[in-house]
């Protein structure tokens, strides 16, 4: 229900709040983000990652890479906020670990599985980049496959809206922060 709903500011997230999985709903009219709402039937387009206060770690058309959170909070863009619950210090490090050695992979193998948005787009998820990823396959191997618990939930192929509803599903081991939306 609506009334159950928390809205949080991003902006005083702190760092032992993180690592924290972020959902966007665009509500700009943009061809790409319509087209993944309408497969997916979910209103989430996009997912990224935030293992630092103030900023996203984001699997963007071109590459991933580590974007300022303002970016995002526009009065067109919803964000949603979630996490693993009970994390240990050594399960943080993982996932903090893995983004690092993401952020410090050479341009062209932070790149964007377009093949693989053709295999979700045809339903043949199987079909992909293996050295690539789009946004939620980036997010399940790095903030969900380092994390058993969370592993076991999440599909090998997730779309935003896949990875989203298995979390509204799973509240046990995922838990939801609250919303962003700007006035």
């Amino acid at each position: 229900m609506a009334s159950d709903r928390v809205f949080i500011d991003p902006l005083l997230i702190k760092e032992t709040d993180c690592p924290i999985i972020v959902f966007a709903i665009d509500l700009r009219p943009k061809l790409f983000s319509w087209g993944i709402k309408l497969k997916t039937r979910d209103s989430a387009n996009h997912v990224m990652g935030m293992t630092k206060p103030l900023f996203l770690e984001s699997q963007g058309l071109v590459q991933f890479g580590r974007i300022p959170i303002e970016s995002y909070l526009k009065s067109d863009i919803i964000l949603e906020f979630w996490r693993i619950r009970n994390l240990t210090t050594e399960e943080k490090n993982r996932i903090n670990d893995s983004i690092s050695n993401r952020l410090n992979l050479n341009f062209w193998e932070r790149g964007y599985d377009a093949l693989g948005i053709f295999g979700q787009m045809t339903g043949l998820k199987f079909i992909q980049n293996p050295k690539q990823f789009f946004c939620s396959e980036q997010i399940r191997q790095d903030h969900i496959k380092p994390i058993l618990r969370a592993d076991r939930i999440i599909d090998k192929y997730p779309s935003p809206g896949d990875m989203r509803r298995k979390f509204i599903a799973n509240q046990e081991v995922f838990e939801r922060l609250g919303y962003f939306l700007k006035d």
